[in-house]
């Protein structure tokens, strides 16, 4: 809204001497550090990732159907129910009062006991037409509890570090600058700012691209055309993090004007529509672009005033 922009506007303002003498006292963005929270961010990624995997692999054997149950089994719920009841013998052993009360206790979902035992009824169905390729006293089911309760304390640890990751992004002019766009959040515009660091230690926005790895490079095979690509030389994981960046302000276009999304509808159009690669690399150069200027000049994302 505009209220919030001028807020914003006000903010970044006021404290514009601030972050023009921290960023020279610390040559950028600190949060990439080997004291930061960004590695620890990186490293619960990859542990969320490699734990999700163990689980399934074990619960395909133990209790397969409740994958589809969840929509998430890496939910807090999910991880609880399939910690009580990780085979379906576990259930059917119990009858439906027990099962609900057991849900009742062990969740923290706020739960009513009428939804209890709605919940007790519906995995007690799927329970007796379940086909479990283990027993209950398995080692299987055993890790399949095991690899769930530690899921459960990573994706506990990821909302923790994602707080303490915004916290400290905050600290930077860049962060009310990339959030200015509809479709960056407070997460998103923190990974950049770790991704990228000082982009005003860039001359243009071209070094930018050629650091995130988007600059043009042409190549030619033989007797056939010249054709273009982009280098990859850059940075991986701020390639991934602009991805991720396009697709959520194409996904939440209805919050606010984009003439990033602009672009993107454009170039998609008939009868010259260009391939969604090539379209969605437009953007990441638009977007590149457009920061590198803004921040460069202390200023905030305005519709009205963006190249269209």
């Amino acid at each position: 809204s505009l209220s919030q922009w001028l807020g914003a506007s006000l903010y970044l303002l006021a404290h514009l001497p601030h972050w023009v003498a921290l960023f020279h006292a610390s040559g950028g963005s600190n949060l990439r550090s080997s004291g930061s929270i960004y590695p620890q961010y990186s490293s619960n990624e990859k542990a969320i990732k490699y734990a999700r995997n163990q689980l399934h692999a074990f619960l395909t054997l133990s209790f397969p159907e409740l994958e589809s149950y969840f929509s998430s089994v890496a939910s807090e719920y999910a991880l609880e129910m399939i910690q009580l009841f990780p085979h379906p013998d576990s259930l059917l052993n119990y009858s439906r009062t027990k099962v609900k009360n057991l849900i009742y206790k062990n969740t923290k979902k706020n739960i009513s006991q009428t939804k209890a035992l709605l919940e007790a009824e519906s995995i007690l169905t799927i329970a007796k037409d379940a086909y479990p390729a283990v027993d209950n006293d398995s080692l299987e089911t055993f890790l399949v509890i095991d690899w769930a309760s530690k899921l459960q304390q990573l994706v506990r640890q990821k909302k923790e570090i994602q707080k303490k990751l915004i916290d400290r992004a905050q600290s930077f002019k860049e962060f009310y600058v990339y959030t200015s766009f509809s479709g960056v959040g407070e997460l998103t515009a923190a990974l950049l700012i770790a991704e990228l660091g000082d982009i005003t230690r860039f001359d243009n926005h071209k070094q930018l691209n050629a650091f995130v790895g988007i600059d043009i490079r042409r190549f030619q095979s033989g007797d056939s055309p010249n054709y273009d690509k982009i280098s990859k030389r850059g940075n991986t994981l701020a390639r991934k993090t602009l991805y991720l960046v396009i697709t959520n302000m194409i996904r939440s276009q209805t919050s606010g004007p984009n003439h990033i999304v602009d672009y993107y509808y454009r170039a998609k159009k008939q009868p010259h529509a260009k391939k969604h690669k090539v379209v969605l690399i437009g953007c990441m150069d638009r977007f590149l672009k457009s920061i590198h200027y803004l921040v460069l000049h202390g200023k905030l994302y305005d519709y009205d005033l963006s190249p269209k």
